[in-house]
């Protein structure tokens, strides 16, 4: 049923859609078809008949213009082809008219002219000489004008105002003279005219120029400028004049006025450059841009004359390898005259502001010596290049002069200024010459140092270089010596005087003269190979620091249980007597001294200026900077490369052990850390600075140096107490046979014929002795040399070693039930009379050598290195129980206070720290230790392993 109602709901839709269509206006407006066929018929018999009439029309009208076209067309290319023809005809009646006239001869060719030419002629130059006659006016004026320049020149008296005039309408005529020749044709001729006017006003400037100085020339002589010195003076009897003085007369004002005049004319017309003494002038004081004074130069030609006489000529006075000559020679002159051209009273200043040249300075002095010193340079700078001692030099002297030049004038009134020593630094050739020649004399001169027969002698740091040597020899510790004068000595102020050895001393004076000599350089790149000459230097003495320590640990005995057996040497016999006793010591001391002191110059050397930017600059994130950073890092590299393949097998095998690495990987661990190097850029550390990684490196050499001697000295007082170690301490105890059974039985026997040869009154025990001999003989030599921030160190490690040694091989090793109360009285002894006293008699010595109040190689409290020896003898010699300690006859311990060994006796103190509740051991313990004054970090375990080493202790 839904779907019926749908069908006829649609077609009432499209029923009434067809319905609506055919209502429309158009539709129901359409044309009948009658209408059509009759509108079509009229269409076909009236309007396209005429349509085509007038197409046919059109049609014959464009035909007939076509045709008109093509016959002008006909017409004109009849007329082009007669116009040859017709020229022809002209040409040959002008022929015979020119025949019938006499102007043509036989052949046909012109004739001289007639009369009528000649007129031609005559007119056509009269006309060439009327355009001439303003040219001819303008040269005449420019010859008068010169001559009315040159004339005022010559005015003996007068002011010279008329020749400056002339000159400068001079200069005027130029600009006028383009009037001349406007025409196309008077362009050549004008500018011949230019170039004769430019000519004719610069030879008159140059002339009148020439005059005026050849005026002041004369002025000057006639004063007496150069002034004589007062030596020559008073042999010749002259009065003694100043340069000052010399300039005061009326002729030198008169010429010196009228030759600034003239240039500020010149300038003003713009005839030459601005004068360039203004210190805000671009152009830099020496260099070829500069534009000075006239009347200076006038001035100054004498003095420079007398430079070139000595500097520039086959005299004895001028050699290449003494550059301090002449560069004293220039020091010595603007010294001499540069109050003439002070901004306030200089004379050279007033005759300048008189002729209206306002604010003159020392620049114009500073630029005639350093433009005659960069030619002199200039002239030697090839043979400079062949001579890298003589370039090195030189550069030396250079950037001193440039300094003392930047000390001598103000910055405001010097301006900008050339720096002779860029002539040669700012050459690549040159420089790279010097820099190789710096490297060479700084590796020769510490080779030198190292081979000397007392390059390992242990002297004071601040001693000065032996004056026997050449001054000419002197070219490190010279320029070393001079810098650190400026500078105050706070190594000594802070640490008294400072003692290393010659070697390291040496090196760090050629560090600092490096240091120095690259401290005027500007470009980082420069700055660069300096640094990698002393890396050089630095790797250079580390290897031989490092090469001279692996040598005595592998020949001395208390180093060899630190290799595998295979490396080290099982034959006691190998042992050398250099590396044990004093001389084993002492050349680890100077091992120690030498690599502390170069981290004490590379640490001061890293807070100057100079260095602190080099590190800034190293450090910036620039492309210069990285690339110097990555240039640093692979120099570093191969340098390690280097020293690995020189190395031998022992080192290798050391250096693998000290870093914590196996043998195997070593190889491939180094090629690893040089690529890791390469190819990770170095992070910015402001903490650190450019020998950072030099002074970690001499760090871990003074600290294996200061381990080794601990362990040797450790070593060797340990080893001559093995029949001590044997003793017996109780009647009633046998030896002890702890050593090998050959050994032991031998040193056990020794042992027992000692005791009972000892005498009760012995004191220290006879077996002591070597011991109690050999660390006062170290420390005796360690304490007066090492600072006391170095010696105290040593001193405390040696001591606790020896200390836990004593404990361990005398009191724990052996068993229990050791020591009898004789026995514990007399160890106690031993500590008292024996190491105590020797440590009472070092620390009396080191006293004497420093003043009241000061530190002293020993500490403060010299006896609390040997607390824990101190702590285990005190446990050691409580009493028994059963012994009579009112008895006169009983000796008892010195350490322990009355109130201790009453309050704790050996059963009380047994029975607290073994019978007692566990509970209560802690508490128990520390009230021991508080009464007897035992340290805090004593262990208990130890304490009751000491108890029980007594013959009395039940445990």
């Amino acid at each position: 049923m839904e779907s019926l109602v749908a069908q006829s709901r649609s077609s009432s839709e499209e029923a009434f859609t067809h319905a609506s269509l055919l209502s429309h206006p158009l539709l129901s407006s359409a044309p009948s078809t009658s209408s059509l066929s009759s509108a079509l018929h009229s269409l076909q018999t009236d309007i396209l008949p005429r349509c085509e009439a007038s197409l046919n029309f059109s049609r014959s009208a464009l035909v007939q213009e076509l045709l008109e076209a093509q016959r002008c067309a006909l017409e004109e290319k009849q007329e082009l082809s007669d116009l040859p023809r017709q020229i022809e005809e002209v040409e040959d009646e002008v022929m015979t008219l020119a025949s019938s006239m006499g102007l043509l001869d036989e052949r046909g060719q012109q004739r001289v002219p007639g009369l009528l030419g000649r007129l031609t002629e005559q007119r056509r130059e009269l006309m060439r000489a009327d355009k001439t006659v303003p040219f001819v006016a303008l040269l005449a004026r420019a010859e008068q004008l010169k001559q009315d320049t040159l004339r005022g020149a010559e005015d003996q008296h007068g002011s010279a105002k008329a020749g400056l005039r002339a000159l400068q309408s001079l200069s005027s005529l130029i600009g006028q003279a383009g009037q001349a020749y406007a025409g196309a044709d008077a362009i050549d001729q004008g500018s011949t005219l230019m170039a004769y006017l430019t000519a004719t006003r610069d030879a008159a400037l140059r002339e009148l120029n020439e005059k005026l100085e050849a005026r002041l020339r004369s002025a000057l002589e006639e004063s007496g400028w150069p002034p004589v010195s007062a030596e020559i003076a008073e042999a010749r009897g002259e009065a003694i004049r100043s340069a000052s003085s010399t300039l005061e007369s009326k002729q030198v004002k008169q010429a010196w006025q009228r030759l600034c005049r003239l240039q500020r004319v010149a300038i003003r017309a713009k005839l030459i450059g601005k004068a360039s003494y203004d210190a805000q002038s671009d152009a830099k004081v020496g260099s070829t841009d500069y534009t000075p004074l006239a009347p200076v130069k006038v001035l100054m030609e004498p003095l420079l004359a007398r430079f070139a006489y000595h500097f520039d000529g086959d005299k004895s006075t001028n050699r290449l390898d003494k550059p301090q000559w002449y560069v004293n020679h220039m020091s010595n002159l603007l010294r001499s005259y540069n109050s003439l051209f002070d901004a306030r009273n200089g004379k050279v200043t007033w005759l300048c502001d008189q002729g209206g040249l306002q604010q003159v300075g020392p620049r114009e002095l500073v630029h005639f010596v350093l433009a005659a010193l960069r030619l002199k340079v200039l002239a030697s700078k090839e043979q400079l290049q062949k001579k890298p001692a003589v370039l090195a030099h030189t550069v030396s002297i250079l950037l001193s002069f440039d300094s003392e030049l930047q000390q001598l004038f103000h910055p405001s009134s010097l301006g900008k200024a050339e720096k002779i020593s860029d002539l040669l630094l700012g050459d690549s050739t040159t420089f790279d010459a010097w820099l190789e020649g710096e490297r060479t004399e700084a590796q020769e001169r510490l080779q030198e140092i190292l081979e000397d027969k007392d390059a390992w002698l242990i002297s004071s740091a601040d001693m000065d270089t032996e004056a026997e040597e050449d001054l000419s020899n002197q070219t490190w510790s010279a320029i070393s010596n001079s810098s650190s004068n400026n500078r105050s000595n706070h190594t000594s102020d802070r640490r008294g005087v400072q003692k290393t050895t010659r070697s390291a001393r040496g090196l760090c004076q050629i560090l600092e003269a490096i240091s120095e000599r690259s401290r005027p350089l500007t470009l980082l790149v420069q700055r660069l190979g300096f640094l990698a000459i002393q890396d050089d230097l630095l790797s250079t003495y580390h290897q031989r620091l490092t090469r001279s320590l692996d040598a005595f640990e592998s020949l001395s005995g208390a180093f060899a249980r630190a290799l595998p057996g295979g490396i080290a040497s099982q034959d006691s016999s190998s042992e050398s007597d250099m590396v044990r006793g004093l001389r084993g010591s002492s050349r680890l001391l100077k091992a120690f001294l030498s690599s502390l002191y170069v981290v004490e110059t590379l640490r001061r050397l890293s807070e100057e200026g100079h260095n602190m930017q080099l590190n800034v600059d190293l450090n910036m994130d620039t492309a210069e900077a990285k690339m110097a950073r990555e240039t640093r890092r692979s120099w570093t590299g191969k340098r390690e490369e280097e020293e690995l393949d020189g190395a031998s097998l022992g080192e290798l095998v050391r250096r693998g052990m000290r870093g914590g690495s196996s043998l195997r990987p070593l190889a491939a661990g180094v090629g690893a850390r040089a690529s890791k190097n390469a190819s990770v850029e170095q992070v910015t550390n402001a903490d650190e600075d450019v020998w950072q990684e030099a002074r970690k490196r001499f760090e871990k050499v003074g600290d294996r140096a200061s381990k080794g001697l601990v362990r040797l000295v450790t070593s060797e007082v340990t080893e001559a107490m093995r029949e001590y170690t044997l003793r017996r301490w109780s009647s009633t105890s046998p030896p002890r046979e702890h050593l090998p059974i050959a050994q032991g039985k031998k040193e056990a026997k020794a042992a027992m014929d000692q005791d009972e040869d000892e005498d009760e009154e012995d004191s220290p025990t006879p077996g002591l002795i070597p011991s109690l001999s050999l660390l006062e003989t170290h420390l005796s030599h360690l304490v007066p040399v090492l600072q006391p921030s170095e010696s105290i160190p040593i001193y405390r490690l040696v001591a606790r070693n020896v200390s836990q040694h004593i404990v361990d091989r005398v009191i724990i090793s052996g068993g229990s039930h050791r020591f009898d109360q004789a026995g514990a009285l007399r160890f106690e002894r031993d500590y008292t009379s024996g190491w105590m006293s020797v440590l009472n008699s070092l620390s009396t010595l080191a006293q004497n050598q420093v003043s009241s109040g000061q530190l002293t190689g020993l500490g403060r409290q010299p006896e609390a290195a040997w607390r824990r020896l101190r702590d285990t003898i005190l446990l050691l010699n409580l009493s028994a129980a059963n012994v009579d300690q009112t008895s006169s006859s009983t000796a008892s311990s010195t350490l322990l206070s009355t109130d201790a060994r009453e309050k704790w006796t050996l059963s009380r103190a047994t029975r607290a720290l073994f019978d007692e509740d566990p509970a209560n051991h802690t508490r128990v313990w520390v009230a021991l230790k508080q009464d007897l004054g035992i340290a805090e970090n004593y262990d208990l375990n130890t304490a009751r392993e000491v108890l029980r080493r007594r013959v009395e202790c039940p445990k």
